[in-house]
C-alpha cells in the first residue's frame, strides 16, 4: 500500500478522489481529525492532511469534489447540520469557504462550462442554484415544481447544457435540462407517455449527445437512449436485451477514442463490456470476460497509456476463484486482456481507478490488509508493495500447489490462521514444529503464521 492513514484496525476508506494538476485530492478518515481533506503526490511522505476544516475527531466529511479552474470545490457540514460550499488549491491557506448555505441538504455539485450547479433541499422546497466560485456569484436559478420532496439527480453537462432527472407528482420521473435561467429549466420529453415514469439513469455526454438508460414503452425494458436536448431528438439507440420483461440496464459509460464503452446485460452473456457509437449497428458486446450467462460486472474505467482500463470479474485458474481485477483493452475482443498475471500480488475488489500524471491510483484489497490506497505504473505493481503478498521470503507451507494436505513448519509454538480467497477465516490452529493441514476444498488460501511476534503470510493453491 502507499500509506496507511487510519491509525487503528478500522480500515481507511477513499470514497472520492480527484486529480488537481498532478496532485491527488481525496477524503480519508483519521483518529485525530475525523473524515477530512487529504492530498498525495504518490509517495508516503507526500500524502498529507490538507486542512482540519472542522476541528476535532468528528470531521467535516468533504464530498462532491468538482474541479473548476485551479481549484477543487466541495461540500462540507458541521455539527449544527449547516452545509457549506468550499474550495481548495491543495494547500491549507488556499482551502476556503465560498458560502454558508444554511440548514439544507446540499447535493449534485457539478461544473457546467465554468459554472457550478447544485441543489438545496429541505422539507419545504427544492431549488436549483449556480455559482461562479465567488460568494456574490452564488445565486438561485429556480425553485423546482413539486408537491412533495423528490430529489433531482444525475446532473450531467452536455456542451454547456445541464441535464438531470427529476420526479414530480404531476410529471413522473423524466429527463430535464437547464441553461442556467429559470425559463430554460424545463422537462425535455415524457419518454414513457402517461402516468408511468421512464426513470432515466446513468446520464453521459458522448461528444455533444446525451446517452442514458431509460424505459420508453411496454415493448422493452430499461435500454440505451440518446438525446440532443429536444423532444424529437430524444430516441432509443438499441434494444440490447430484447423482450418486454428484460432490461440491459446500460451503465458505467466511458468515452475512449470517440466510442463509448459501458456495461450492459444480455440474456445470453450476462452483464459484460459493450460499446456504442450512438447507432444501433455500432452498439455491441466487446468481450465476455466470464463466458456463458454469468456476469463480469465491468465497473471503473479510465484511459491510460493509449488503452482503456476497466475493472471486471474474471475466473482465476491460478487461484480457482473469481476476482475483480484490472484489465486493459484497445477496443477489440482480442486486444482485451488482464493487466498483470495471477502470481503478481493478489489484489481483489479493485475499484475507483483514478489517473494522476503517469500513475493510476485505485482502492483495492490484498490479503491480509483491508481496503487501502494503491498505485500502478505501466502495469507494474512493484510500486504498490515492495514485495508480493508473501511478506517473508522464507516459505513455511508446502507443497504449493497442494492436493489433500499441506505441511506447515514452525520453529516454535505458533498460531496458524487460514483465510479463503475472499478473506474469510476458515481455520485457526495452534502448531509447533511440523504439522499437517487437511480438509481444505479446491481454491486459493492464505496461510498466516504468527510466532514470537512475527507474522509470515503465504499463498497456497489447493488443486484436485
Amino acid at each position: 500500500m502507499l500509506k496507511e492513514i487510519q491509525e487503528s484496525k478500522t480500515e481507511s476508506y477513499y470514497p472520492e478522489m480527484i486529480n488537481l494538476n498532478g496532485t491527488l485530492i481525496f477524503r480519508a478518515p483519521n483518529n485525530a481529525y475525523g473524515s477530512e481533506l487529504w492530498r498525495s503526490d504518490g509517495t508516503p511522505n507526500g500524502t498529507l492532511l490538507i486542512k482540519d476544516i472542522l476541528s476535532g475527531p468528528a470531521g467535516s466529511i468533504p464530498s462532491n469534489f468538482t474541479r473548476l479552474g485551479n481549484n477543487v470545490y466541495f461540500i462540507t457540514g458541521d455539527s449544527d447540520l449547516n452545509t457549506y460550499l468550499y474550495k481548495t488549491d491543495g494547500t491549507a491557506s488556499g482551502t476556503l469557504m465560498v458560502k454558508k448555505m444554511g440548514n439544507y441538504s446540499f447535493n449534485n455539485l457539478i461544473n457546467v462550462q465554468g459554472k457550478l450547479f447544485f441543489t438545496l433541499q429541505n422539507s419545504v422546497s427544492i431549488a436549483l442554484w449556480k455559482s461562479d466560485g465567488t460568494t456574490a456569484g452564488t445565486e438561485l436559478i429556480k425553485v423546482l415544481p413539486s408537491t412533495y420532496t423528490s430529489s433531482p439527480s444525475s446532473f450531467t453537462d452536455v456542451n454547456g447544457t445541464l441535464f438531470f432527472v427529476y420526479d414530480t407528482e404531476q410529471m413522473d420521473s423524466e429527463l430535464w435540462k437547464s441553461d442556467g435561467t429559470a425559463a430554460g429549466t424545463i422537462r425535455v420529453k415524457d419518454i414513457y407517455p402517461g402516468s408511468r415514469s421512464s426513470n432515466p439513469q446513468h446520464l453521459f455526454n458522448m461528444q455533444g449527445t446525451l446517452l442514458f438508460c431509460a424505459k420508453g414503452t411496454e415493448a422493452n425494458g430499461a435500454e440505451l437512449w440518446k438525446s440532443d436536448g429536444t423532444e424529437a431528438g430524444t430516441t432509443l439507440v438499441k434494444n440490447i436485451n430484447i423482450g418486454d420483461t428484460y432490461s440491459s440496464d446500460p451503465d458505467n459509460f466511458f468515452l475512449y477514442k470517440n466510442v463509448v464503452y459501458f456495461s450492459a446485460k444480455s440474456y445470453e452473456a450476462g452483464q459484460e463490456l459493450f460499446r456504442t457509437d450512438g447507432t444501433a449497428a455500432g452498439t455491441y458486446m466487446v468481450k465476455d470476460f466470464v463466458p456463458g450467462t454469468a456476469s463480469s460486472f465491468p465497473r471503473s474505467m479510465i484511459e491510460y497509456n493509449d488503452l482503456l482500463y476497466v475493472t471486471a470479474n474474471e475466473y482465476s485458474e491460478y487461484y480457482y476463484t473469481y476476482y475483480n481485477g484490472i484489465h486493459q483493452s484497445d477496443g477489440t475482443t482480442e486486444g482485451t486482456t488482464r493487466c498483470f498475471e495471477y502470481n503478481s500480488p493478489y489484489i481483489y475488489e479493485a475499484g475507483g481507478l483514478t489517473k494522476s500524471g503517469s500513475v493510476v491510483y485505485f482502492a483495492g484489497r490484498s490479503f491480509p490488509d483491508e481496503t487501502e490506497l494503491w498505485r500502478m505504473e505501466d502495469n507494474n505493481v512493484t510500486g504498490i508493495l515492495d514485495a508480493p503478498v508473501e511478506v517473508n521470503a522464507t516459505r513455511f507451507a508446502f507443497p504449493n500447489p497442494a492436493k489433500e494436505q499441506v505441511t506447515v513448519q514452525s520453529e516454535s509454538k505458533a498460531i496458524l490462521k487460514i483465510y479463503d480467497g475472499l478473506g474469510s477465516l476458515v481455520q485457526e490452529v495452534f502448531i509447533s514444529g511440523t504439522s499437517q493441514i487437511s480438509g481444505l476444498a479446491k481454491g486459493c488460501y492464505f496461510f498466516k503464521l504468527i510466532q514470537n511476534g512475527e507474522v509470515k503470510t503465504q499463498k497456497i493453491a489447493i488443486v484436485d
